[in-house]
C-alpha cells in the first residue's frame, strides 16, 4: 500500500505464519483424500460402467452417471468420493453394485473423519483470511483518502494457465491462495459504505513506469527489483507500481 507520493511510508500485507502453515496441512491432508479418491474411481467406474444402475427418475442417477461417464484422465475427486460413500452409509444400500457399494462404503470409513478435518480447517482459514482483510480495508477508509486499484480479473489471473499468462504454477496458486480480489472487493465494499472514492485505473505499465521520471521500462521481465534506465532509480516493483496506481487514479479522479 503506497500514496501518490513516494516519500510517505509503504505498507506490506503480510499472510501470517499461522495462516500458512494451517494451509501446508490442509494441502496434505487434501495430497491424501485426492489419491485415495483415485484408487477408489479406478474400481468403481469399470463397474458402474457395465449398465444402467439406477433408474432415470432416481435422485442420484445424474450423479452416478457422472462418476461413470467421466472420461479415463479424469479422476474421481475426493468431494464425489465422500458424497458417494455418504449416501451409500447413509441411505443407499442396496442401490448399486454390491463391489460399489463396499468399496465406497470402505473409502468412506477409511476417509470421512479427514475429510471433515480439511474441510474445517479450510473454512477456518478463510475466515481468518476474510477477517484480515475487512481490516485492512477499514484502516485504509479510515484515512479518508481517496483509494485507487488496478482494473484486473485477479481470479481468473490466478487460476488460469493458457498461452497468454505468463505466471508459474507456483505463483498463481500464491495469487490464489491470498486472493488479492477478496481484498479489493473489502475496499470496494468499505468505500462505498464509508462514501470514500476507490477508483480502478487500467493495469497497463503500472510496474514497468518508473515512479521518478515516468520512463516505461520495455524491457522489464518478472524482477521483484530493478534500476531505471533512464534516471537510475532503484525500484521494489510493488512499492513503484503502487505509486503509479495511485497517481493514475488522482488524475482519474
Amino acid at each position: 500500500i503506497a500514496s501518490s507520493d513516494p516519500k510517505d511510508p509503504v505498507e506490506y500485507i503480510d499472510v501470517s505464519e499461522t495462516f500458512l502453515k494451517r494451509i501446508e496441512h490442509i494441502d496434505a491432508l487434501k495430497s491424501k483424500l485426492d489419491e485415495s479418491a483415485t484408487k477408489l474411481g479406478e474400481i468403481i467406474k469399470p463397474l458402474l460402467k457395465k449398465g444402467e444402475v439406477l433408474p432415470e427418475d432416481h435422485k442420484k442417477y445424474r450423479f452416478v452417471k457422472s462418476i461413470a461417464n467421466a472420461p479415463p484422465n479424469v479422476t474421481l475427486s475426493f468431494e464425489k468420493a465422500y458424497k458417494l460413500g455418504s449416501w451409500m452409509v447413509k441411505y443407499g444400500k442396496g442401490e448399486l453394485p454390491l463391489e460399489v457399494e463396499q468399496e465406497a462404503i470402505k473409502w468412506w470409513k477409511g476417509n470421512s473423519l479427514t475429510y471433515r478435518e480439511q474441510h474445517n480447517l479450510r473454512e477456518k482459514a478463510y475466515l481468518e483470511r476474510k477477517d484480515q482483510y475487512r481490516n485492512i480495508a477499514s484502516q485504509l477508509i479510515k484515512k479518508k483518502q481517496p483509494i485507487g486499484i488496478e482494473n484486473i480479473n485477479l481470479s481468473v489471473f490466478a487460476e488460469t494457465k493458457d498461452k497468454d499468462n505468463e505466471l508459474g504454477n507456483v505463483a498463481r496458486l500464491n495469487r490464489f491462495l491470498v486472493a488479492p480480489s477478496e481484498l479489493l472487493n473489502a475496499i470496494k465494499n468499505a468505500g462505498q459504505r464509508e462514501g470514500v472514492p476507490v477508483i480502478e485505473v487500467p493495469a497497463k505499465n503500472t510496474s514497468k513506469t518508473c515512479s521518478e521520471c515516468g520512463v516505461i521500462n520495455e524491457e522489464l521481465g518478472a524482477e521483484s527489483n530493478w534500476t531505471c534506465p533512464s534516471c537510475n532509480a532503484e525500484h521494489d516493483r510493488d512499492h513503484n507500481a503502487s505509486i503509479n496506481i495511485a497517481r493514475r487514479a488522482e488524475e482519474k479522479l
